[in-house]
């Protein structure tokens, strides 16, 4: 039986792990070093997650490599379609997209990353998970506990700060209408840049990040234009209205002094 700190441990270091790979996969397909994931540190959770997700869903299929394939590039593709899913509810952001991509659902999953998918569980399950559990393993209990406080707190720290930045994101959002036709990040990039490296460094990390509202300048600029010539169009006529009806009693009040001036005029001429 492992605790949960062991699993902590294990989903740190596929966090780390999977934040490498991105790197490299950057390094080799854009030929630029390019800093993944949404922490400030070296993590990409998702992998951790993922790692977590097939230790204890796929071990006991280590001697099968075609159900470890297959079921590997089940866990792994539902588990980033959801994952895009719940970023895209809290922050209103979507990290990637695989729209342009053959054989993909709603630009969340595709066959082209399902089938490495596929070959990463088997990789975790057969070769890397031997060698973090032996290292792991290997540990006496007193350095166990201090590898495991001290790297959950500056996980912990970094998540906290990491989210706080990211819900920049998700005010922005707010303001705005949201479509899923435009692609538009200028008004999180502006945001972003305002705030120092942090910020910075999140943009770099997404350079595809797709905010699914439509335009959210132009509209919010449209729509402050329209609601002030609303707003003025109900002023004009509200003024005339009440002009209008200022006019009607004013006319009346005369026509009433003017008929009791009359009558006082007679009562006199009578005296």
């Amino acid at each position: 039986m492992y605790t949960i700190q062991f699993y902590f441990l294990v989903f740190l270091a596929y966090s780390i792990l999977g934040w490498m790979l991105e790197i490299i996969d950057f390094l080799v397909t854009d030929h630029k070093i390019v800093d993944r994931g949404f922490l400030i540190g070296p993590y990409c959770p998702i992998y951790g997650v993922g790692g977590v997700l097939a230790t204890l869903l796929l071990q006991k299929y280590s001697n099968d490599l075609v159900v470890l394939f297959f079921l590997g590039m089940i866990i792994f593709s539902v588990l980033e379609y959801y994952t895009s899913l719940i970023l895209e509810k809290i922050f209103h952001a979507r990290w990637w997209d695989y729209s342009n991509k053959k054989l993909n659902i709603n630009g969340r999953i595709c066959l082209n990353t399902m089938i490495p998918f596929g070959i990463l569980g088997v990789v975790v399950i057969r070769f890397v998970n031997p060698f973090f559990f032996g290292i792991l393993s290997s540990l006496n209990p007193t350095a166990f506990n201090i590898i495991f406080y001290v790297t959950a707190t500056l996980f912990l720290i970094d998540l906290a700060v990491s989210v706080n930045i990211l819900s920049v994101v998700g005010k922005e959002n707010r303001l705005a209408l949201k479509d899923n036709t435009e692609e538009l990040k200028e008004l999180v990039i502006d945001k972003i840049r305002n705030h120092g490296w942090l910020y910075n460094r999140l943009i770099k990390a997404f350079p595809n990040l797709k905010i699914i509202i439509k335009k959210t300048k132009e509209i919010l600029g449209t729509n402050i234009q329209e609601y002030n010539k609303k707003q003025q169009k109900i002023k004009r006529k509200a003024d005339k209205k009440i002009a209008s009806i200022r006019n009607k009693y004013d006319n009346k009040i005369d026509k009433l002094i003017s008929k009791y001036n009359k009558k006082l005029m007679d009562a006199s001429d009578k005296k």
